[in-house]
């Protein structure tokens, strides 16, 4: 066996494979045998069917098989021989395979990439003190009454005011340059909300049920439905109803109807400064951690092997598919073109692959593993958080490929924590307050 590999790059190998005619007719003739062994055909005994027969009925498959064989061993040993390890699986043009003739074949692969690790010891790392105030549980505490606030009509003979929710019949005439010929739709425009166009604020106030008008605004660029961001539209509307936001007192009951668990205001209050406590501590961990791997990042430039990206871009999308199916979404409505959304988490994709090297090398120098153990503990943290048995959580990840994923993860958070216990950690002021937005949820 001939072995001839030629660098494409830093990262990409191309590997001729080359076996002579001899090892071919060799491996052809056992391929043959076996085949020979459990393959049944009327009027011959089992292991008694003449080569020249299998070859009539199965000469084909027999031909492929015995190709596939002598390529995952052949591809193994040069593996061997050459010291090389594929990152990903590699692309293989395989060619014919032929009794009596040599037989080639090329790999196109990636290998890890060879760089110097940084220093990754003494990093020195900004961490903001936990700083909670009696103004952010106030904000959150009115967050809360607005949440379980209830909309009531406006009785009186009034104009729109700014903190109004407006009942607006709308049609669409015009959207992105083309007419349109759409029913009406009954929207209520939430005035005191500042994600809502300016536009409708200034159309909106000061007029009464019953006016009518014609608006002309472009959608905001972060619009939640991806095909109507940025587009221009023209929309004739009505007034219809005026309805006023009603909030309820801020007292004991209160507390008790945002959980039976609480039998005070002031009890929510101490829920709601531990729940922003938790949160701000969290912002902060994550930060930290985003400013030691930054810091990493910087110090160490090598090329990226494309496949991984192409790995993490699909595993990214795939998960997105799916829970853009459970919820019953439509994907596209939410994220655009598939092709869109690839070139939108490219360069996340490139970082997180360029991290997952820089941190597996550490983990290898350092000696950090993950044991058997320590992922079932994982798997049944999961399990419990979700509601779900441990052999389903452990099912998902395996029908997926997913397990060296689930084991990377342990791994780098292992590393994480072993980088920052190693780092030089320098807690300063916030230099402002930080909104923590929590959910219902975490309150009850």
């Amino acid at each position: 066996m001939k072995v001839q590999v030629e660098d494409i790059s830093s990262v990409k190998k191309r590997i001729l494979i080359q076996l002579p005619k001899e090892e071919v007719d060799k491996h052809i003739l056992s391929t043959f045998k076996e085949y020979a062994q459990k393959t049944r055909i009327k009027g011959f005994r089992p292991g008694k069917v003449p080569f020249s027969v299998l070859e009539r009925f199965y000469g084909k498959e027999i031909l492929e098989d015995a190709r596939d064989k002598l390529i995952e061993r052949s591809f193994g040993e040069a593996l061997k021989e050459k010291e090389l390890v594929p990152l990903s699986p590699p692309s293989i043009e395989r060619g014919e395979l032929r009794k009596g003739e040599d037989y080639s074949f090329l790999v196109h692969m990636e290998i890890k990439p060879s760089f110097k690790l940084p220093k990754y010891k003494g990093i020195q790392i900004k961490k903001e003190k936990v700083h909670v105030t009696d103004e952010m549980v106030e904000k959150r505490l009115e967050e809360l009454r607005r949440q379980y606030a209830s909309l009531k009509d406006v009785e009186e003979d009034r104009p729109v005011e700014e903190q109004d929710h407006v009942v607006v019949l709308c049609t669409v005439v015009e959207l992105g340059g083309e007419k349109k010929e759409e029913e009406p739709r009954t929207v209520v425009i939430d005035l005191s909300d500042q994600e809502v166009n300016s536009v409708w604020r200034q159309e909106l106030i000061g007029k009464s049920v019953g006016a009518k008008g014609r608006v002309n605004f472009t959608f905001r660029e972060d619009h939640p439905n991806k095909e109507l961001r940025q587009k221009e539209a023209v929309i004739d509307y009505e007034i219809k109803g005026i309805k006023r936001l009603e909030l309820p007192p801020l007292d004991d009951g209160f507390a008790k109807t945002v959980s039976s668990q609480l039998e005070s205001l002031d009890q929510l209050r101490e829920r709601l400064w531990d729940i922003l406590r938790a949160s701000e501590q969290k912002r902060i961990e994550n930060a930290v951690i985003e400013r030691l791997t930054d810091h990493l990042l910087s110090q160490v430039n090598f090329e990226i092997p494309d496949g991984l990206v192409e790995m993490e871009i699909n595993g990214y999308i795939q998960n997105m598919l799916e829970r853009t199916q459970a919820s019953g979404v439509d994907f596209q409505t939410v994220f655009g073109s598939y092709e869109s959304l690839r070139e939108q988490v490219k360069p996340m994709a490139i970082r997180n692959v360029k991290e997952m090297l820089i941190l597996a090398d550490i983990a290898e120098k350092e000696g950090i593993s993950v044991d058997q153990g320590e992922i079932v503990t994982e798997l049944s943290r999961q399990a419990q958080a979700s509601g779900q048995s441990v052999e389903a959580i452990f099912d998902y990840y395996k029908n997926r490929g997913m397990l060296g994923a689930l084991r990377y993860q342990i791994l780098k958070g292992k590393t994480l924590k072993y980088l920052l216990q190693q780092a030089n950690i320098i807690e300063e002021e916030p230099e402002t307050d930080t909104n923590v937005n929590n959910s219902q949820q975490e309150v009850t």
